[in-house]
């Protein structure tokens, strides 16, 4: 029905749709999300979207307009309902990247002044092993090819959200 739950929503700045929305009538951009935490773009337009999973099943998806990315039938690339996971009708839009720790906020990193984070999305992670996660990108933007943890320090706690200030700190 009218529910918007598991989407996301573009509009433009007056609230409007906009003409390239994938319903020229509707705000919803992407569909099949379990729990959205972070968001980021990059500079070539890419959008991705960090989101809770069950079990250990978090994802970091690319969004494609009109997409589909799962939920309820997969969670993490993992069929929850097999039913639905084996019917010819059902298709969508594996995560680029499946974690154990919760994500939360994301951030688009590829300043020199940190070259490990170059070409990365930056994840901050909520509970078990909390951290820092980097997730680099291949030059296209539509895969990951390294993940590392950092700041894996119980002490630091929960890392919500963070930001790169303009001279790459």
């Amino acid at each position: 029905g009218d529910s918007l739950k598991g989407r996301v929503l573009r509009m433009n700045l007056d609230g409007s749709v906009p003409s390239d929305n994938p319903d020229p009538n509707q705000l919803e951009w992407t569909s099949g999300h379990r729990n959205p935490q972070g968001l980021t773009q990059t500079p070539n337009g890419n959008v991705y979207i960090s989101e809770h999973g069950q079990s250990g099943n978090n994802e970091l998806n690319l969004l494609v307009a009109g997409g589909h990315y799962g939920w309820p039938a997969y969670d993490g690339n993992y069929c929850i309902f097999p039913d639905s996971c084996n019917s010819s009708t059902y298709s969508y839009i594996p995560a680029i990247s499946v974690t154990a720790p919760p994500p939360s906020g994301a951030e688009y990193y590829d300043h020199p002044a940190i070259p490990e984070f170059t070409n990365s999305i930056l994840i901050g992670t909520l509970w078990g092993s909390m951290s820092l996660d980097a997730h680099t990108l291949n030059a296209a933007g539509d895969s990951v090819v390294q993940y590392r943890k950092y700041l894996n320090v119980p002490s630091y706690g929960r890392i919500r959200d963070m930001v790169s200030a303009p001279d790459g700190s």
